[in-house]
């Protein structure tokens, strides 16, 4: 969860219709959110995570509007086509690698509406940008600017301009070491020899990302009513995402939007970031898109999902007032366009939740369920509990381990080819940038924590991973693995096979084992775990390079098996 402020009179005036206390609170309460505190005129509203485009008074008015009939639909946003540029640098690619932008015209830019573009940004940076380490956003008078502009970095004794707020100009390392603002985040450069930085055709620098804007091109005032707007980050979809919240917020303050085309010298790169989600031609992408998105439901699961018997007329009704627009009708089914703006809608359900919001949990009759059940746990848990049992029967420990991890670990220090992950959005943090696909070196990294106790050390863990599955609504799938390992002086490939046949033969399993090559393995020492011709897991002596890699100096052999393949083969 997180929180903004903002007054019980501004939304009032940003609705167009005044609005109490009590009905704020009951309004945020059905749309989702909710009246945290009220101190006289202030007010602290509190949203769910998964709502960006409502961390605003624009933001919640846009949405309250929709909900009490005031405009029906999806908000419309034009971006007209321009001929406005920016020049990616190859000098970024490992530093901060993506940028997106929109130039906005005609701005009424009120004291209040510069009071609250200050605030959102912050906001933004403080919250979803984890203080800036995802994300920087970067707003600059037009005026000041003369395009094309440039991405790049270099060292920061050749970064010299004069920072927000300061009197003359300084070189990059002394923005760190003597500005407020720059020593509050010179965490988020720590160890780079180049630092990035937009500067335009006259030479000018605008701003140093994530850190701070220029004095000369960074300031935007009462009198402002141009701006250039950048997000630049890691990740080019969670950028894209948070310019586009931008963009709506400055388009209804009765800004003109106008796209900006941005050069990338890394096709690449752009091939796996945009997943059909952006257009691109080439290396050139173009931004902000705030073309609808679109959705198909079925009005038979909805009303499964909710417990309610709605018509396709009432459904579209209801939907209208969570800022959906109609595309199609063909039967059960119904097509919306919804605001690109809402990042929350993935899928059926998701829509499920909006119909039952605009109706009104309050509304829905409480029912008995027309069938009567008795609990019981699922046979896999039932089989994971068992195989737990043997080997803890056998002097193992279990251990419990993370299953949020580093594409380092899971691959490079196993000496792996990085394979297709489940990646979290590219953080700053290189410690958690995925999600576990394999247990073995979670396991060695928990042996890595504890190679000052007692050997032998006989350890095993029986969780899940999570693999990439695009056969998946989710675009992933859970597995369950067993991950079983021994280290002490004088463990072999034996030691792990012993162990392997006394589960086999307590579990009733005929297996074999295949030679194969695994690099995380000694070289004629591993090998691919069959039953019933089914591959269902692998053993081996782990490589002396891994070991060296984890700081470890003991032998270990170790097995790793799918634990629903073998339940499915014991069946």
């Amino acid at each position: 969860m997180t929180t903004f402020e903002t007054k019980l009179s501004r939304i009032s005036y940003l609705i167009g219709k005044k609005i109490t206390k009590d009905e704020l609170e009951k309004l945020l309460s059905d749309i989702g959110m909710e009246l945290a505190s009220i101190n006289k005129e202030k007010i602290t509203i509190e949203l769910t995570a998964e709502r960006p485009d409502l961390l605003s008074p624009v933001g919640i008015s846009r949405a309250l509007k929709s909900f009490l009939g005031l405009e029906k639909g999806m908000p419309k946003y034009t971006v007209k086509e321009s001929n406005y540029k920016i020049k990616v640098d190859r000098s970024v690619e490992k530093i901060r690698p993506f940028t997106v932008a929109v130039v906005v015209k005609n701005l009424k830019m009120t004291d209040d509406n510069l009071k609250e573009i200050i605030y959102v940004q912050e906001k933004l940076h403080q919250t979803y940008g984890r203080d800036r380490k995802n994300f920087a956003i970067g707003i600059y008078p037009m005026e000041n600017i003369e395009f094309p502009i440039t991405f790049k970095a270099d060292s920061p004794d050749k970064i010299k301009f004069r920072p927000l707020g300061s009197n003359s100009e300084i070189t990059a390392d002394k923005i760190l070491k003597q500005n407020p603002t720059g020593k509050k985040y010179a965490n988020l450069l720590d160890g780079l020899n180049k630092y990035p930085y937009f500067i335009d055709a006259k030479g000018d620098i605008l701003s140093m990302p994530p850190i701070i804007n220029s004095e000369k091109t960074g300031r935007v005032t009462e009198n402002t009513t141009s701006v250039f707007i950048e997000v630049s980050g890691h990740d080019l979809l969670t950028i894209e995402k948070y310019l586009n919240i931008l963009s709506a917020m400055f388009s209804d303050f009765s800004g003109e939007l106008f796209s900006v085309k941005i050069e990338y010298p890394y096709e690449e790169y752009l091939k796996n970031a945009f997943q059909n989600d952006l257009k691109n031609k080439s290396n050139i992408i173009e931004t902000p898109q705030l073309e609808p998105g679109k959705i198909t439901i079925d009005i038979k699961n909805i009303n499964s999902l909710i417990g309610l018997k709605l018509n396709s007329s009432e459904i579209k009704k209801l939907l209208e007032k969570m800022m959906y627009s109609v595309v199609e009708t063909k039967g059960d089914r119904i097509t919306f366009n919804y605001p690109k703006i809402r990042t929350d809608i993935w899928h059926e359900v998701d829509v499920a939740d909006d119909v039952a919001r605009s109706y009104g949990f309050e509304n829905i009759k409480e029912t008995l369920p027309s069938i009567s059940t008795i609990a019981k746990t699922m046979p896999i848990s039932d089989f994971k509990e068992k195989v737990s049992e043997l080997l803890k029967g056998y002097g193992f420990i279990e251990a419990y381990n993370f299953a949020l991890t580093s594409k380092e670990e899971q691959f490079d220090m196993m000496q792996q080819k990085q394979e297709e992950s489940i990646a979290l959005e590219k953080s700053a943090d290189k410690a958690y940038n995925m999600v576990r696909k394999w247990l073995l070196p979670e396991m060695l990294k928990a042996l890595r924590s504890n190679k000052d106790c007692a050997f032998p050390q006989k350890v095993y863990e029986s969780g899940f991973v999570v693999i990439p599955n695009k056969e998946k609504d989710t675009l992933s799938e859970n597995l369950l693995k067993l991950c079983v390992l021994v280290t002490d002086d004088n463990i072999n490939f034996n030691s792990a096979k012993l162990i392997l046949n006394s589960l086999a033969n307590d579990l009733g399993l005929e297996y074999k084992i295949a030679a194969n090559k695994k690099p995380y393995f000694i070289k004629g020492r591993s090998g691919t775990i069959l039953s019933d011709e089914k591959e269902i897991g692998i053993i081996g002596e782990v490589h002396p390079k891994v070991l060296t890699n984890w700081n470890l100096t003991r032998p270990i052999a170790a097995f790793e098996i799918d634990l629903e393949k073998l339940f499915s083969v014991l069946k």
